[in-house]
């Protein structure tokens, strides 16, 4: 009777652990499925975008994407946008990283990637190279190694070097964006304002308004030749919460490679020295959000013409 009862208990066992098993299996099969499912789809959504459009300067500001489609090309920023907001509606919990790789100390690299968790692992797209990696950020930064393990054809030659040992073994900065909000409310278009200057400007259409007409490619602002620095306020009728500052250049052979701008207790807030213009316009974003009644621009030390030559100012 002893041993009928031990058989009984050690066949129930066993029929608990085949169970068990038979559970955990299938429940890491639907999962490692999912996985899959998911992987695949996000797979196809970076070679989407990497389709989309060429790569570029792109538009300025956050075009949309039919914009950018429409314009014919877009910078790293945009495919890793693009990416972030499909993946979003699609349930996915994507977040852009923003690397720079200082290479032998001299050469800065800039680059945008979208991170994904999928079950366990971590996975990194490059929608602007159109590859992926099965390594987290992390892991590529410590381990520039397995940069060498990309999922993907790098068409575009010259955009390379983004993907190799050597910028993920010297990525100096990283800023991770959990969300998408811009700011994308210009203040100088919703808010009352007046703008002094003690330098002379042309007259319209190419004074200091012609800077807020919402438009970047039709007049522009010009100073006096020769005469620098050029400094102008900016005081709103309220106070107002400043993120970012855009400043869109007349072309990109035409700029101040020195500037500053100050809120209205006189702090420096942004400030550039030995800048240079390489996509003909500035967006730049505050290390917080500051809440002042001026701002003021102070430009000098300019390539090209000795004056100061502007598209577009926007405050966000």
């Amino acid at each position: 009777m002893k041993v009928v009862i031990i058989m009984i208990k050690y066949f129930i066992s066993s029929l608990v652990i085949t169970v068990l098993m038979v559970f955990y299996s299938s429940e890491y099969t639907l999962s490692d499925n999912k996985v899959n499912e998911d992987l695949t789809k996000l797979i196809e959504l970076n070679m989407k975008i990497h389709n989309s459009f060429e790569y570029g300067i792109g538009l300025p500001g956050y075009p949309t994407l039919a914009e950018t489609i429409s314009f014919g090309n877009g910078h790293c920023g945009l495919y890793a946008t693009y990416f972030t907001e499909e993946a979003k509606k699609m349930g996915f919990e994507p977040k852009i990283l923003d690397l720079i790789s200082n290479i032998n100390n001299e050469i800065e690299l800039y680059h945008s990637v979208v991170t994904i968790n999928l079950g366990n692992a971590n996975f990194v797209f490059d929608p602007t190279l159109g590859i992926y990696y099965k390594s987290s950020v992390s892991d590529l930064i410590h381990s520039p190694l397995l940069a060498d393990k990309k999922i993907g054809m790098i068409s575009n030659a010259s955009l390379k070097k983004y993907s190799t040992q050597l910028f993920w073994g010297n990525i100096s900065g990283v800023k991770i964006y959990h969300d998408l909000d811009y700011y994308q409310t210009d203040l100088t278009q919703s808010q009352e304002f007046e703008i002094t200057s003690e330098n002379s400007f042309y007259e319209s259409p190419y004074d200091l308004r012609a800077l807020f007409d919402g438009k970047m490619f039709d007049n522009y602002a010009a100073s006096e030749d020769g005469v620098t620095p050029v400094t102008f306020t900016i005081k709103f009728q309220n106070p107002v919460e400043v993120n970012r500052i855009f400043i869109g250049w007349f072309d990109r052979g035409n700029y101040p490679k020195k500037f500053t701008i100050y809120n209205d207790k006189d702090q420096e807030i942004i400030k550039m020295n030995n800048y240079k213009n390489n996509i003909g316009y500035l967006n730049k974003w505050l290390n917080s959000t500051i809440k002042t009644e001026s701002l003021t621009f102070s430009f000098e030390e300019f390539e090209g013409q000795q004056r100061l030559l502007l598209r577009k100012l926007a405050i966000y």
